[in-house]
């Protein structure tokens, strides 16, 4: 007999008890990526600068040094000098990755760069775009993460320079409010 057939004939009959006793979540193991550090990529040579071991070849990644500030300007201005030479040269290193990637068209699969770019940008250079040509050319989820990254500091640093030339508005509310006439105390006055 059915709980459901007791239900009808009698007031009394509880209905069954139901429990949950977990979930079942399938588990999916993530694939390891190798963590490299920081250290382990860039070396510091005895001179002081950056560099980059690519396979057998080293690629010095020193940052420029900015341009001195013209002098008689206060704190402030140097400070802002300095950040806009600082956004100058990154939006200038982007900028770069962006124009040799899009650059994949003018590529073949031979494996070295073309020989106009050789001679226009001489060897080493010609191989970093051809580089990043090829990554250029690959799908967004192949491709390196440089190439969104410097798109996405691009934007940025356009967005921000727009910001900064273009007109604020004012954020201004007016409000009238009417107060009672001040009450001034009378006196009376002689006239004579």
């Amino acid at each position: 007999m059915d709980w459901l057939d007791q239900l009808e004939g009698s007031p009394t009959v509880e209905a069954p008890r139901t429990e949950v006793v977990g979930v079942v979540v399938p588990r999916f193991k993530k694939p390891r990526v190798p963590q490299m550090a920081p250290q382990d990529l860039v070396e510091v040579t005895p001179d002081g600068k950056l560099v980059v071991r690519v396979g057998d070849e080293v690629v010095d990644v020193s940052p420029r040094p900015l341009p001195k500030p013209p002098p008689g300007l206060s704190k402030q201005e140097r400070i802002s000098y300095s950040n806009e030479r600082m956004e100058d040269q990154l939006a200038d290193d982007c900028f770069k990755v962006i124009t040799a990637a899009m650059k994949f068209a003018e590529i073949d699969d031979s494996g070295t760069p073309p020989p106009e770019w050789i001679e226009e940008y001489g060897e080493k250079e010609a191989l970093i775009r051809y580089r990043l040509a090829v990554a250029g050319s690959m799908n967004v989820s192949e491709a390196p993460f440089a190439l969104k990254m410097a798109t996405q500091t691009m934007v940025a640093v356009l967005k921000a320079r727009a910001t900064r030339t273009a007109p604020r508005p004012l954020s201004l509310q007016l409000v009238q409010i009417t107060a009672p006439l001040p009450a001034f105390p009378e006196k009376e006055m002689d006239h004579q």
